[in-house]
This record gives C-alpha cells, structure tokens and sequence, in this order.
C-alpha cells in the first residue's frame, strides 16, 4: 500500500482505505466491486477505517445507490452507480 497516496473507496458516506497489504492488489479489487455492481452480487474488499483498523467491507452491489473509488494518484475519483 503507498502510504503517501492511498487507494480509497467510498460508500455509504464512509471512507475506507484499500488494504493493498491484505493480499489483494487494488485492481483485482476494483474489478471485483465493478462485478458486484453490475451483477447485483457481493463482494468481500479488505480496507482500513480511519483509525488503521483492519477491516472486511461487504458490498451488496444490488443495494449501493453510488460508490467512488480514488486511486489516490492525481486522477480524478470515479463513481460508479449500479
């Protein structure tokens, strides 16, 4: 995980780190929340909350109104609706 520019995703008005450290690289990660969007599936993305904690964040593509995912690079965020 880049420390300086960590990769973030946020839903449901929390902002979580990608845990990059958890054995999942960021874009395998993100195509698996993009699956569970379009398809209305679950998927399992290991984060960090603000305090460092580690975390299993469960996403209900059927049931995220909108997502935004930052690459923590100087690239604009993107969002995704189902």
């Amino acid at each position: 995980m880049d420390a300086k520019n960590p990769k973030r995703v946020l839903v449901g008005g929390f902002d979580y780190i990608i845990d990059e450290n958890a054995g999942v690289d960021a874009v395998t990660i993100v195509n698996a929340i993009t699956a569970a969007l379009n398809h209305g599936t679950v998927t399992a993305v290991p984060v960090r909350d603000d305090k460092n904690n580690e975390l299993t964040l469960y996403i209900n593509g059927g049931q995220v109104e909108a997502l935004v995912i930052d690459p923590g690079d100087d690239t604009r965020p993107g969002q995704f609706a189902p």
